[in-house]
């Protein structure tokens, strides 16, 4: 089963991730083609707290499950269909576990923690491998600092680039920040606030682009995309009773598709909200095939199993062969 908030798309690929830690990324092939399974792999023990797909598709990172807070990241490449995992990198001291995390860029990691603070990853660079013997932790190339808030964020998103992002916020306001170009002791405050800018913060997802707009998910069922702070379209897509929305995904074509806890999957059309970056392809073969579209189902697998040892446990093969070589000997 999967876990609340725990799908992430960027460009041609997706993740996955299950109540058991086990993350899943996948490269979509076109139309009428299966998505590739490029790697499957458990993180965590239990699901992890955050996943996050940067916008080409090329870093996933995985809020891991430990107490003290880490982000694992996975490098993938299209052109190869491959994927491996990089290695992981320790929030701050004190920071605790992850609540929500997303790409204000390209090359930056938002994470947001539950003691009003977030923490700014810069991942590793492409080819960093994590050391095995330190549980894959990654000792150069990456980067973590700190910011305080006013309040706990409960849901964030990246918006348009250089740092901008947007959040809701634990009074279940709707605010925008710009992050600092290095760490601050300053409280980061926001650009703009919405009040009272979703009906329920239980269950809510966020998602952001640039020029300004956003659409906010709500646990009160309602669907809504803002200019700022200005509330352009509303709509109630899903029953509130049974806790409205809790996931929302921008798709081309300027739609947006929620997911709700009433089981019902919304798509909506709002043709001001920004463009989605999508891989040249897809696009191509979109356009000649778009009349005759079917589903294109994620092939089955043998269920997770509860006992299989998470990825920084597990002995690498070389290992394996080695020890069977001394027992030979």
């Amino acid at each position: 089963g999967l876990a609340t908030g725990s799908l992430a798309a960027g460009c041609d690929c997706f993740a996955v991730a299950s109540e058991g830690g086990v993350v899943r990324v996948y490269q979509c092939r076109g139309t009428y083609q299966s998505p590739r399974l490029l790697i499957r792999v458990r993180l965590t023990v239990a699901a992890p707290d955050a996943l996050a797909m940067s916008p080409s598709g090329t870093r996933l990172a995985v809020a891991g499950d430990e107490k003290d807070g880490c982000v694992w990241f996975v490098e993938t490449d299209s052109t190869t269909a491959a994927a491996r995992v990089v290695g992981r990198v320790a929030c701050p001291i004190n920071f605790g576990r992850a609540i929500a995390a997303c790409w204000t860029c390209e090359d930056q990691l938002l994470v947001a923690g539950p003691n009003a603070t977030v923490a700014v990853v810069v991942p590793p660079a492409k080819g960093a491998v994590g050391d095995p013997a330190d549980a894959w932790a990654v000792k150069s190339g990456a980067e973590v600092r700190s910011a305080k808030v006013e309040l706990p964020l409960v849901a964030v998103a990246g918006a348009g680039g250089s740092g901008k992002f947007a959040a809701i916020a634990a009074d279940r306001s709707v605010r925008a920040y710009v992050l600092p170009a290095s760490g601050t002791t300053d409280t980061l405050k926001p650009q703009w606030t919405a009040v009272s800018g979703v009906g329920k913060a239980a269950f809510c997802g966020l998602i952001a682009a640039g020029d300004g707009r956003l659409a906010v998910a709500g646990g009160d069922g309602v669907v809504s995309t803002r200019s700022g702070e200005k509330v352009v379209s509303s709509v109630a897509a899903h029953d509130s009773d049974l806790g409205g929305a809790c996931a929302i995904v921008a798709c081309p074509g300027g739609r947006l598709v929620t997911a709700g806890r009433d089981g019902a999957v919304v798509v909506l059309v709002d043709a001001a909200f920004p463009e989605v970056e999508v891989d040249g392809a897809l696009a191509e073969a979109a356009g000649k095939d778009g009349a005759r579209r079917r589903n294109a189902p994620v092939g089955s697998e043998p269920a997770d199993d509860p006992t299989e040892p998470v990825f920084k446990d597990q002995r690498p093969a070389d290992d394996e062969e080695t020890k069977e070589e001394e027992g030979k000997g």
